[in-house]
């Protein structure tokens, strides 16, 4: 196989904003101040496009 002759499908970035009146890198869910032995710990935030 000839990569040179490959066609890509990626369209890479085409739109990438932060949401309405927020910036990039807000937390959208706090974690808890403290968790149990074996419980889950998370977090949500807003963050940008990877491949941009």
């Amino acid at each position: 196989m000839n990569r040179k002759t490959l066609a890509t499908l990626d369209t890479g970035v085409v739109f990438d904003t932060a949401p309405l009146l927020r910036s990039y890198s807000y937390v959208r869910m706090q974690p808890s101040a403290s968790y149990t032995i074996g419980s889950v710990a998370s977090a949500v935030f807003a963050a940008g496009e990877s491949k941009s």
